[in-house]
């Protein structure tokens, strides 16, 4: 009889559960439905009738996105060379390990050496019901409910936002190739080392001044959308700010590529030139003036009246190309400033008239750089709309539906309810959906929560989500030291990212050597003990549904 035949023999006249009891009384191997040996018992009876699953070994996916790092640069290249064996290509960018049953990257069981694994997660838990729990299968069915991944971030990844759950179905209808599943996607990232990344939308006064200062923006959105929204009170007392916001980003992000091409290539063009005058003011604030005499007689009478405020500096000359006059600032108000341009006659002609001589701000670097990594893209300039985050490795991000993000660099753990689905509108070569990102957008603003995780004992940390889905924990471990997951009555996947140890079932003494790149699957109701071995630390992330389902 050939596999394939015997497999579906096997599968209709055979109850799962009776295999796996089969495979206890006979000793530390059975033949899984889909004819694949596998070495260890999948079922151990506790206490009473009560029986229980051991943690199954996975294979895991990754993902070569152009966007992540190449070859052992890349933490997921690492991780994945030790999960699979395979070798590591150095040209090669690895983006993304996805841990999970996700269609786009299934994992799959261990069946033996590396290499063997050919049953997949998903099928191993529709084969085995109660693996999940109770309370878990009755909420998703036989399926993880999240999706857990390690990231290596080279370059901005897009701009980009996740779907609700009633978008998601409605999406998934419309373009079922593009949008994989009718499944939402909240998701969390937690830094691995220094994770940069661009989150919601700045607040309107950080707003304010970007319309202001960027004239890049305004030349593309037009003076009285910006002028409206300069002059709108904050949002909490003015809602029409959130549609003034809609409608700038919108019409920015709708201008066409000729338009976008021209106006980067001005913004770049602006920035280097202060950036590289900056670099000779040796970090300065300075006004240059053409006729500095009646600038100084204007600035000392604008003093005498008190119409400048903390303003203290120093008046000479700098050289650069050439010589000119210039005052140099310290602590100054943008109400001075204002002041000071009036006063030098500048305030109807920037550009042509004077200079400001300054150091850029990170957003500013921050745009030339995406400027190297996507040139004359409209997510070059869009970014001055976001709230730029550096996160330190430990602090994490939680980014909800509909709400706009971009990943910039790093590296990290992310855990997301178990989706693919993402509307992209700029920083990226792949298909953009302008029109779904802008319309089904928050536009709420302000700077989004970091989330520093919750100690639970002194080895372990949890970071908790607002949806059922999914929670992280983080555990250290010093040389020799140990710690206990209690058996919880759902799933969790054990991911080990640094170090080595053992993983002990209830009170077994000699446990399962474990060690980095190595994934478990844990079913439900398992306690779960880590050691670390005597020389290292180790270092292992558990994703598992939100606990709060469970109360």
């Amino acid at each position: 009889m050939s596999l394939l035949r015997r497999a579906d023999t096997e599968m209709r006249s055979s109850d799962p559960r009776i295999l796996l009891c089969r495979a206890r009384r006979g000793g530390f191997s059975r033949a899984d439905p889909l004819g694949v040996s596998i070495p260890r018992a999948r079922l151990r009876m506790g206490k009473g009738t009560e029986a229980a699953w051991v943690p199954l070994r996975l294979r895991c996916a990754v993902q070569n996105y152009d966007w992540g790092r190449f070859g052992e640069e890349s933490a997921v290249a690492r991780l994945f060379e030790r999960n699979s064996g395979a070798e590591v290509e150095l040209e090669r960018p690895y983006a993304e390990f996805w841990i999970g049953t996700h269609e786009s990257g299934p994992s799959f069981v261990e069946a033996g050496g590396l290499g063997t694994a050919s049953v997949t997660l998903k099928e191993w838990i529709g084969m085995n019901p109660g693996v999940l729990g109770e309370k878990v299968e009755a909420k998703w069915g036989r399926d993880l409910p999240f999706l857990f991944k390690v990231l290596s971030v080279a370059k901005a990844l897009s701009i980009q936002a996740h779907p609700d759950k009633e978008l998601a179905r409605m999406l998934h209808e419309m373009r079922p190739n593009v949008y994989k599943d009718p499944n939402h996607k909240p998701e969390m990232a937690i830094a691995l080392t220094e994770f940069k990344a661009l989150c919601g939308f700045i607040g309107v006064e950080e707003l304010k001044n970007v319309l202001t200062c960027v004239p890049e923006i305004t030349e593309l959105v037009g003076n009285e959308e910006a002028n409206k929204l300069i002059s709108a009170k904050s949002l909490d007392e003015d809602l029409n700010t959130k549609v003034l916001l809609k409608s700038i980003f919108t019409k920015l992000m709708s201008t066409s590529k000729e338009a976008v091409a021209d106006l980067v290539s001005k913004l770049k063009g602006r920035l280097d030139v202060e950036n590289k005058l900056a670099c000779i003011s040796c970090n300065r604030l300075l006004i240059a003036v053409p006729d500095f005499s009646t600038f100084l007689a204007k600035l000392i009478l604008a003093v005498l009246e008190n119409t400048l405020e903390n303003v203290s500096g120093n008046f000479g000359l700098l050289q650069s190309e050439t010589y000119f006059p210039f005052i140099e600032l310290k602590d100054v108000t943008s109400k001075s400033i204002k002041t000071l341009l009036v006063i030098a006659g500048m305030n109807n002609c920037f550009q042509e008239t004077f200079l400001i001589i300054r150091t850029l701000t990170e957003k500013e670097q921050l745009v030339l750089l995406l400027e190297k990594q996507y040139q004359a893209d409209v997510g070059v300039i869009a970014a001055f709309f976001f709230n730029y985050l550096r996160l330190n490795p430990g602090e994490a991000l939680y980014i909800g539906p509909n709400e706009p993000h971009a990943y910039l660099s790093g590296e990290c753990i992310e855990c997301m309810a178990a989706s693919d689905n993402v509307v992209r509108a700029g920083l990226t070569p792949k298909y953009i959906d302008v029109q779904t990102l802008c319309s089904m957008l928050t536009y709420r603003q302000g700077f989004p929560e970091i989330i520093h995780g919750v100690p639970l004992n002194p080895h372990v940390k949890r970071y908790t989500a607002p949806f059922d889905e999914f929670e992280v924990d983080h555990c250290l471990l010093q040389p020799k030291e140990s710690v206990v997951f209690p058996a919880i009555p759902g799933p969790s996947i054990f991911l080990v990212v640094a170090g080595e140890g053992k993983m002990h079932m209830a009170s077994e003494v000699e446990g399962q050597k474990i060690a980095k790149g190595d994934v478990y699957f844990v079913p439900t109701q398992n306690e779960i003990r880590l050691s670390a071995a005597a020389d290292e630390q180790i270092s292992i992330f558990r994703a598992g549904v939100n606990s709060r389902i469970f109360d």
